[in-house]
């Protein structure tokens, strides 16, 4: 859904963003992912696809469609024309190395959460109560996504503050 929504609304976005700047558009769409994170992490428990994941999904998607064509506005506008390739490079290699580094933060986050809420220790490689427990395992399924939709949320309402505070408002400035 994500990428659908970033093809569908890219076009737009990029022109509103040529309008009103980058800023306003990043702080807008980082609030809406942090909170689309958030309502995930507290409707987890629902385990309702219907009432809650595609709904919090939907409102993630429009949010990283208002982020991603602004960005990289901003980026290549933050730079002499001359070195807009360069530029454009680094943006790129930056995005794939932030992201597998949040893929695996978040993938050791939740396999911490997990093994504290199934009672696992450090160094305890018996099978745990959430194992051979099915209760046990969703709780500590449920705990662990909870934990990184949580940590998502605040890692997107800093990026909302940092837009607003830190990107020129337009690009003609």
């Amino acid at each position: 859904s994500k990428g659908v929504a970033i093809g569908l609304l890219s076009g737009f976005v990029g022109r509103l963003a040529d309008r009103v700047g980058p800023a306003p558009l990043l702080t807008i769409g980082s609030l809406a992912v942090g909170i689309a994170y958030a309502g995930l992490a507290l409707a987890a428990p629902m385990q309702s696809f219907w009432l809650s994941v595609l709904p919090f999904l939907s409102l993630s998607a429009i949010g990283l469609a208002l982020v991603v064509s602004p960005l990289s506005t901003a980026v290549m506008t933050s730079v002499d024309e001359a070195n807009t390739g360069s530029a454009s490079g680094v943006n790129n290699a930056v995005s794939r190395v932030a992201g597998l580094f949040a893929v695996a933060l978040m993938g050791l986050l939740a396999a911490t959460i997990y093994n504290g809420s199934a009672g696992v220790t450090p160094g305890d490689y018996g099978l745990s109560s959430a194992a051979t427990d099915l209760s046990a395992h969703n709780l500590a399924m449920t705990s662990a996504f909870q934990g990184v939709a949580m940590v998502a949320s605040l890692l997107s309402f800093i990026s909302a503050g940092v837009a607003w505070l830190m990107v020129r408002k337009t690009s003609d400035d």
